[in-house]
């Protein structure tokens, strides 16, 4: 027996769909969920477990016809959504919820699907084919950032230039006058994190309390206006220098103000960094154990890198290519959870870069328009990406999912029974299905081996479908906070879903840590 009553359109991608729960399905959950409320709870007058169903009942309606709800709701959405066969892109809103004694219930879960899309039959792509080189002066420089990370230093009695190694003691001067006891507090942390001593008061006294800190002048991520105070600085000369930041707003909706710090420097020594020659010795020290085995690694680990940004490249022109021949009318819902999405990843990285979010004085609603028309190209990609693998039928064996789910299990440390149990229980096995669907889609239309067992791909393909490189949303906060060099990882992932994803065993030389990238651009 079917438990829809009607399924109506109510926009392009949107479906409103009308469920009933027969009434006995209705009165078995209602007698279980009171049953669970009279063993536990305890009442004037009678035993714990003791309390008649009935007055459990009065006592507690709204709870108890809350849990009903709950249970009944999803269980009947997903017997509807088997019935009608719809593939939601969100969770359904529901509403229009009608629960009466002795009656059915009745609930409209209103549900984001597909737009439907002629899907263009030309899989032609204009992409990148030039051959990927890597010449003797890249694994030169690669190789000699590499000593560079592991030179020694020596102390040397010059000024200090850029490159050198500074030894200093510092402290922030002086407190933004109009800072509050807590965003004082606040800039204290701030400063400490980055290597600033805290100060000890919001006033126009400098504190007392010096931080010996250690820097490279001129390295990516340090403050710039540090690496220019101690640039021709002997040891034993003192410097001070202001650096201009965003404070948070003090109303909703008000301009961020911009406040000056004020910190004072002494140089305790200046050292250059002394590099010998480039011989086995020098490779030995780097893991190699001759010159020509690290030029080979290095080439070699360069050469993969430059394919694997070729590849991301080609998918990106393909997607944008797919997009164009796909025109269709996005579900706001759906590129709204995109942007909070985003945003919720963007959030993220500061903090662990060390960013107290409330002080940074940074305009959500601004980022999150901002972030949209990037949100929109992603959903449009993948939208575009699914109608193909649905008019192609595109499917993921079996084989292929238990090879992914073995590569988690076996980056997790676990069975692949408990991975699977894991997904399933979470609802998230079939959104890992999805994306794999996507990948082995868009292999296909790059026209590459599209089999999702084989550990010898190369190509690493973004499962969101995006690949946007033109990271908009620089806000001119480079949020280092620090004052030391900020080696984070730079995540060059271009938002790849957690897909498995097969890679070799083979040991990689790893690119010198540098911050070649704005950290707060998402």
């Amino acid at each position: 027996m079917s438990v829809v009553l009607s399924t109506e359109d109510v926009g392009a991608s949107r479906k409103a769909v009308t469920i009933e729960v027969p009434l006995p399905a209705v009165e078995a959950e209602l007698q279980r969920v009171v049953k669970m409320y009279a063993q536990q709870v305890r009442l004037p007058g009678f035993r714990k477990g003791k309390t008649p169903a009935a007055i459990v009942r009065k006592r507690f309606r709204s709870e108890i016809d809350q849990e009903v709800l709950e249970r009944l709701i999803p269980r009947y959405w997903k017997q509807a959504q088997a019935e009608q066969s719809i593939e939601p892109l969100l969770q359904p809103t529901v509403g229009d919820v009608q629960l009466k004694d002795g009656e059915p219930l009745v609930f409209t879960a209103t549900v984001d699907v597909r737009p439907e899309v002629e899907v263009s039959s030309n899989r032609d792509f204009d992409l990148p084919d030039s051959e990927v080189l890597v010449g003797d002066a890249e694994v030169e420089s690669f190789i000699e950032r590499l000593r560079e990370q592991q030179a020694d230093w020596d102390p040397t009695e010059r000024p200090a230039a850029r490159g050198d190694q500074v030894h200093l003691k510092i402290r922030e001067a002086t407190s933004a006058p109009s800072e509050t006891a807590e965003t004082a507090e606040a800039s204290r942390e701030s400063a400490a994190g980055s290597g600033a001593e805290e100060s000890g008061d919001a006033d126009e006294a400098a504190s007392d309390d010096w931080q010996d800190l250690t820097i490279e002048v001129g390295q990516e991520g340090l403050w710039e206006e540090l690496s220019l105070a101690v640039t021709g600085l002997e040891k034993g000369r003192t410097a001070g220098f202001e650096r201009q930041e965003p404070q948070a707003p003090q109303a909703e909706g008000a301009e961020p103000q911009m406040r000056t710090r004020k910190f004072d420097l002494e140089v305790l020594e200046v050292r250059e960094r002394r590099l010998g020659e480039l011989d086995d010795a020098a490779a030995k020290a780097l893991g190699f154990d001759t010159v020509a085995e690290l030029q080979k690694r290095v080439h070699d680990s360069l050469l993969a890198e430059k394919r694997r940004e070729r590849s991301r490249e080609r998918e990106q022109k393909m997607l944008e290519q797919l997009v164009e021949r796909h025109p269709m009318e996005l579900p706001e819902r759906v590129v709204e959870a995109e942007v909070q999405s985003m945003a919720r990843d963007y959030a993220e990285s500061l903090q662990q870069r060390g960013v107290d979010l409330q002080n940074a004085g940074i305009d959500w609603k601004d980022l999150f328009e901002r972030m949209k028309p990037q949100a929109e190209r992603r959903v449009h990609a993948r939208l575009a990406v699914d109608a193909v693998a649905a008019h192609d039928g595109v499917a993921v064996s079996e084989e292929e999912l238990e090879h992914a789910l073995a590569q988690i299990a076996r980056s997790q440390k676990q069975s692949t029974v408990a991975v699977r149990a894991a997904l399933d229980r979470d609802g998230r096995l079939q959104e890992l299905r999805q994306q794999m669907r996507r990948e082995k889609t868009v292999r296909l239309l790059l026209g590459e081996d599209a089999d999702l067992t084989r550990d010898d791909h190369t190509h690493e393909h973004s499962h969101d479908h995006d690949h946007d490189h033109d990271h908009d949303h620089d806000h001119g906060h480079h949020h280092d906070h620090s004052h030391h060099h900020d080696h984070s990882d730079h995540d060059h992932s271009h938002d790849h879903d957690a897909v498995p994803r097969a890679g070799g065993d083979e040991a990689q030389v790893e690119e010198p840590a540098r911050a070649d990238e704005d950290p707060s651009t998402p």
